[in-house]
């Protein structure tokens, strides 16, 4: 998983979509900005694959609060795998956070993400989104 760098001139922004009216237009935007990949798993999506807007935080889904920044491109059965979990992983890492390359580490040795153990956060998101997940 990488940093998901948001577009502030996103056509999301300029058109002032919506979630849920504007959803699989949403979906379409936030695949093209990723270059068509999976926020969570660096896969690529195909024509066949199930792609749901994720809400990161869902606490913020449908809430003044929910926008561009808080939505990425996944593939469903990740969006799944993270369902009702969120409560229980806090605090957790934002994939928009700065500094989000430097606290999560792919360890190629081992195909597994890495991190310092007493950074709460990164092993809350790697636990919350079983980025470990074989």
């Amino acid at each position: 998983m990488k940093r998901i760098i948001k577009n502030k001139n996103s056509e999301v922004l300029k058109l002032k979509l919506l979630y849920p009216k504007d959803s699989k237009k949403i979906r379409d935007i936030l695949e093209k900005e990723q270059g068509g990949y999976c926020a969570y798993t660096e896969s690529k999506i195909k024509a066949t694959s199930a792609i749901d807007v994720e809400h990161f935080n869902p606490k913020l889904k449908l809430t003044k609060k929910d926008n561009y920044y808080n939505w990425f491109a996944v593939g469903h059965k990740w969006n799944n795998k993270k369902s009702n979990k969120w409560d229980k992983f806090q605090p957790v890492l934002n994939p928009t956070a700065k500094d989000f390359e430097e606290r999560l580490i792919y360890d190629c040795e081992t195909a597994c993400y890495i991190c310092n153990p007493t950074d709460i956060e990164t092993v809350n998101l790697i636990e919350l989104l079983n980025l470990n997940d074989k």
